[in-house]
């Protein structure tokens, strides 16, 4: 890579997978190169965090749902019951929108709990659960669901970043794909800036 072209594709192979039991354990022994996931976490100092942007969650319900109707103010979502996907290593204990409910004074109702999004989206559809999910990136919904957004003074968000393995961060190839990985994220960025 010494002699590369920048944007040049290294000779490697990537392979994306989700996070999982094993992802921190894999992070420090350098058997993958890079994860991404919301910061900051509590992980390993063989393990280094770097912010790569910030994001808003907006959330998912049936076309129709009665909390489309309201200002869809914390108080307004806290009503209905919510389907969260669990993270492992990141929300083991309670997800983000769980701990902000209950510091205004409000008993989050979880319906469901799964880390698999195929569930929570079926169950979402299904009934009048409302699942948070990260702003960063569209996806297409099943059929009979919807995004939504909080009102203005009451939305969450978090800082996403990359994990890189300490013994791993200055080889040349991780420090490419950390530059790739930056660039998707301030597109993605750009993109939601214009009009």
């Amino acid at each position: 890579m010494k002699n590369a072209t920048p944007n040049a594709l290294p000779n490697a192979t990537l392979k994306i997978i989700n996070w999982g039991q094993d992802t921190e354990h894999d992070l420090k022994l350098a058997r993958l190169h890079i994860g991404i996931n919301y910061l900051p976490m509590d992980i390993s100092k063989q393990v280094i965090q770097k912010k790569l942007t910030y994001c808003y969650f907006k959330l998912i319900c049936r076309n129709g749902h009665p909390v489309l109707e309201t200002q869809r103010t914390t108080q307004d979502i806290g009503q209905y019951p919510l389907a969260l996907l669990q993270l492992p290593d990141f929300n083991k204990k309670e997800n983000l929108i769980e701990t902000k409910l209950r510091e205004v004074g409000i008993t989050p109702k979880v319906g469901l709990r799964a880390d698999q999004l195929s569930i929570c989206l079926h169950v979402v559809a299904q009934t009048d659960s409302i699942l948070p999910c990260v702003d960063i990136f569209d996806a297409d919904l099943p059929q009979g669901t919807q995004f939504f957004s909080a009102h203005k003074e009451h939305q969450l968000g978090s800082d996403i970043g990359a994990l890189i393995p300490s013994k791993l961060s200055n080889a040349p190839l991780v420090k490419w794909l950390y530059r790739e990985v930056r660039t998707v994220f301030e597109q993605q960025e750009k993109t939601e800036q214009e009009p």
